[in-house]
């Protein structure tokens, strides 16, 4: 589920509100004391101060950034992130480059993580692919369901990894991850691309999908009669 601060700009909660429907992600809009969003699953929880660059700018010069950072820091989450939205050029040569660079290193230290996007459709795409990532769990959790895969029959594993790792670009480590979240070969090869592309990289997905969908029996046809 992601939760919305109502006092967000309309824009941006419309372009998460029609993003979100399309992954069939529950949000939820009520007024937060601190932060813009909280994304909360089953197994981790973020959360996330918006700040367009030029606000960003203006609560550095005035001391409110870390007062809302510490704010922040109330909250029972694994995650604690700062999205900067915009170009940043012109912030950069109002506050001077060393002032820009030592704020985000002194963000860093504070714990949180930094992340810069150029707009609001970004910043909404960002939020649901971090829905989707923290709803797989941490890559601890990815790691013991890993070895418990192991525990497995060896023969038919190995055969499984064998069947996968003959895709371009998908090695030992990530089949095991297929496996570990997917469950089997059936529900690996029926996957669709977004499913694979959080699992294994988008460009990995792009290539398994297009060598499953592919028709091969004109190319063969061709083939055997020359």
């Amino acid at each position: 589920m992601i939760i919305a601060d109502t006092r967000e700009p309309k824009r941006v909660l419309d372009k998460l509100r029609s993003l979100a429907e399309k992954r069939s992600i529950k949000i939820l809009f009520q007024a937060l004391a601190y932060g813009d969003y909280i994304i909360t699953t089953d197994k981790q929880t973020a959360v996330i101060e918006r700040k367009q660059v030029f606000d960003f700018e203006s609560s550095i010069k005035s001391g409110r950034l870390w007062n809302q950072l510490r704010g922040m820091k109330d909250y029972d989450a694994d995650y604690f992130i700062l999205l900067i939205e915009g170009y940043p050029m012109p912030v950069i040569k109002q506050l001077g480059y060393d002032r820009w660079v030592g704020t985000k290193i002194a963000i860093l230290k504070f714990g949180f993580s930094i992340i810069e996007t150029s707009n609001e459709f970004e910043t909404a795409l960002f939020l649901t692919k971090l829905h989707d990532k923290l709803s797989y769990g941490s890559n601890h959790d990815q790691l013991n369901r890993i070895r418990l895969l192991k525990k497995l029959d060896r023969s038919d594993l190995d055969e499984a990894i064998d069947i996968l790792t003959g895709f371009t670009g998908i090695g030992r480590r990530k089949a095991e991850i297929l496996l570990s979240e997917l469950g089997s070969l059936q529900s690996i090869l029926s996957a669709d691309q977004s499913t694979l592309a959080d699992l294994i990289g988008t460009r990995e997905a792009k290539h398994m999908r297009r060598i499953l969908t592919t028709d091969f029996r004109t190319r063969l046809e061709t083939e055997s009669e020359s």
